[in-house]
Formats: C-alpha cells, structure tokens, sequence
C-alpha cells in the first residue's frame, strides 16, 4: 500500500510538471493537498483489488480443501466401514423399536416412569446420531464429548428404573425448568445420604445396582477432554 502511495504521488508530482508548474507551486499545491481524501481514496481502490483478488483465490481454496476432505473421507472409511455399518444399523433397530413402543403408549395411559424412560431412550438415539456423525467425519474429541451425555443418560435411566414411581415424577417434574439432579433424593438410596450435600451425577451413579463400573474410567476420561484441561488439549484423540 506503501509503495502505491508513493508511486502515485511521483507521478502526481511530474504531470504538474508537465504543466508547466514550478517547484513552488507544486510544494504549495502539496502544502494544501487534502490528504485525507487522497488517503481515503488510496485505501478504498486497495481494498476493493484485495477483496477482487480474494475472491478469485477463494474458489481455488476451497476446491483444494474440499478434496483434501474428500482424500481423507475415503481413508476413514476403507479403515472403519464395517463399523460405521453396523452402528447405522444399531441405530436404525433402536429407533424402530421406539417408534413402535411410542405407537402403543399412544393408545395407552402412560405411567410416569414410561414416560422418562421413552423420553430418555429418544433422546439418546438422537445423541448416538450425532456421536456417529462426528465420528464418520474425523471428528473423535467432539464424539467423545457426545458420548458423555449418552453415557449419562443411559445411568440416569437405569437409576430411574430402579426406583419408584415417585422419582419417575419427581424427573419428570423437573422438565418445566432448570434444574439439577435434586430429584433423585426421594429415592430411599438416599436416605443416609447427608442432607446438607448436594446430590450429585456420581452419587446417582454409585446407588445404580446393575451399572457395568468399567465405564466410568472411559467417562471420566471424557470429562477431562470436554473440558479446557491441559490432558484435554494436549491428549486430544484427533490431530
């Protein structure tokens, strides 16, 4: 931008020449040369070549990354078809099963631990599309941070199950606003439990009776990378 400027004024300078003009008044001339709008002037043309030049570029760019995608999409999938497959087809017996259950209970009055667990298992197919998802396109932090809730879900679920009708509308009730896991006090799991702690996802856990406690190692490691921690950054499972 520099050098325009000043090749713009060089040659400013000799077409006044060229006029005939002496040297004093070419100086005076400058002494009262509106530079503000030169200077505006000079900014708009380059940024309009800039914006002109980015443009044509851009294409360019963007083809080249989009097939760099398409390279990479192609490797993913010769290594983990198979898997992808037969997730997909996980996906699609659940989701039939769920509509077919949600046909019945239409016909029929729910109870409210029905109602919690349909809502939950629904919920849950719709967070293993978008774990799959992310997964199928390179993504496997973002996976495993979606992961995390279906894994939750699944202990919020189980934990209901276990317990009375009472906690099934004790959740229930707390969907008409922000809440926390408070619900689950009314479960008779709790009832040593210190009034004066809160309860918490890993006290729900640990009074969940048919819970396979392996996977609590691969939740808590999930935590670690949802959140900004220096494992999180540094450990990620995508480059």
């Amino acid at each position: 931008m520099l050098e325009s400027y000043i090749e713009s004024v060089g040659k400013w300078l000799q077409d006044y020449k060229s006029q005939g003009k002496t040297l004093e008044e070419a100086i005076d001339y400058v002494r009262n040369f509106d530079y503000k709008m030169f200077s505006s002037g000079i900014l708009k043309v380059s940024a309009e070549m800039l914006e002109k030049s980015y443009e044509q570029e851009l294409g360019k760019f963007l083809q080249k990354n989009k097939n760099k995608q398409e390279v990479f999409q192609n490797k993913l999938n010769s290594i983990w078809r198979e898997g992808f497959e037969r997730s997909e087809e996980l996906y699609y017996i659940c989701s039939d099963v769920l509509y077919n259950l949600a046909l019945k209970n239409k016909e029929e009055s729910q109870t409210y631990m029905q109602k919690d667990l349909e809502a939950i298992c629904i919920r849950a197919c719709q967070v293993y599309q978008e774990v799959m998802v992310l997964v199928e396109n390179g993504f496997p932090d973002g996976a495993w941070a979606r992961w995390r809730t279906l894994y939750e879900l699944s202990i919020i679920a189980q934990f209901i199950s276990e317990n009375e009708e009472e906690i099934a509308e004790a959740y229930y009730n707390t969907s008409f606003a922000p809440s926390n896991y408070e619900w689950a006090r009314k479960s008779s799991s709790f009832k040593d439990y210190n009034p004066k702690w809160k309860v918490t996802f890993q006290s729900i856990f640990e009074r969940c009776k048919r819970t396979n406690k392996n996977w609590k190692k691969f939740y808590d490691s999930a935590n670690i990378a949802v959140h900004a921690t220096a494992l999180g950054t540094f450990g990620r499972c995508g480059v």
